[in-house]
């Protein structure tokens, strides 16, 4: 289950759209590797989520924080700087909450 969401994290990057992420990736994920690897199909989405809502928060490509920085006259270094932390524990939580989802089944 990590392993999909760590795959989602560098795709949502790349692909800063939800839906066109959710469009391109669920359908292989959640189905066959969702099958293959024995959790469910919600527990992919629930990793798909977690990931977009993460990286979006951050990401340069998300053109939602770029404009509220851009409104709020805060340099994205600064930005960076500022969240650096709060994101790591989001990432960390998220993890741990995954994990407990595939042990629980």
């Amino acid at each position: 289950m990590l392993l999909v969401f760590l795959i989602y994290l560098p795709l949502t990057i790349l692909i800063p759209s939800s839906s066109g992420l959710a469009t391109l990736s669920v359908p292989i994920m959640a189905q066959p590797l969702g099958q293959f690897a024995g959790v469910s199909g919600a527990l992919v989405v629930t990793a798909f989520q977690s990931a977009c809502g993460l990286v979006n928060i951050i990401t340069p490509t998300a053109a939602v924080v770029m404009g509220a920085l851009a409104l709020g006259h805060v340099p994205y270094d600064r930005w960076v700087k500022y969240v650096w932390k709060l994101i790591l524990y989001f990432l960390l939580l998220t993890m741990a909450f995954l994990i407990v989802g595939a042990l629980l089944g």
